[in-house]
């Protein structure tokens, strides 16, 4: 799972550039990740490692939008 992460968060910054591919990537991340963390929780399970205990599947779609430029 935790290579899944950072897998996920590569694929947001290449999309806040702009890269289409990387976009898609990001929303596949997202509803595999977010399945596995909804699933754990019902089942009881408790992640000792922290990236994956504190990973929250929304930060991906927060940091894959398009970067804005300054007017």
């Amino acid at each position: 799972m935790r290579a899944a992460i950072a897998a996920a968060r590569r694929a947001a910054a290449q999309a806040a550039s702009g890269d289409r591919h990387a976009a898609g990537q990001v929303f596949a991340y997202h509803d595999v990740l977010s399945v596995l963390k909804e699933q754990a929780d019902l089942a009881g399970v408790q992640f000792d490692d922290e990236v994956v205990a504190g990973f929250d599947p929304d930060e991906l779609i927060r940091d894959s939008a398009p970067l804005r430029q300054a007017a």
